[in-house]
């Protein structure tokens, strides 16, 4: 695994979780949501072969994990959470083709 990706997770992992209190900015099934499309923004200097090696251990234990203890209770799918990831990623490297 590219060792400056596991540095990026290791700080992600310790730098979210004072942000899922309740209303703070990751509350919730929208904050869920706007959460995985940042992650994605942050992901996107990365490889796709890099991305695919930690997308287990980013979307289930990390993310999902903090999704569901701090959206109250609402469930937020999976399915759903992966693909703002992904629209993240794609919106940040389209913007990154635009300004270089």
């Amino acid at each position: 695994m590219n060792p400056r990706l596991t540095t990026y997770i290791d700080n992600l992992r310790s730098a979210l979780a004072p942000h899922f209190a309740p209303n703070h900015i990751y509350h919730g099934a929208s904050g869920a949501l706007r959460l995985a499309r940042e992650v994605g923004y942050g992901l996107a200097d990365f490889s796709d072969t890099d991305i695919q090696s930690i997308r287990t251990s980013l979307y289930s234990s990390l993310l999902v994990r903090f999704t569901f203890t701090s959206a109250a209770g609402v469930p937020i799918d999976n399915r759903a959470f992966q693909s703002a990831i992904s629209d993240g990623i794609v919106r940040s490297r389209a913007y990154i083709e635009r300004i270089s």
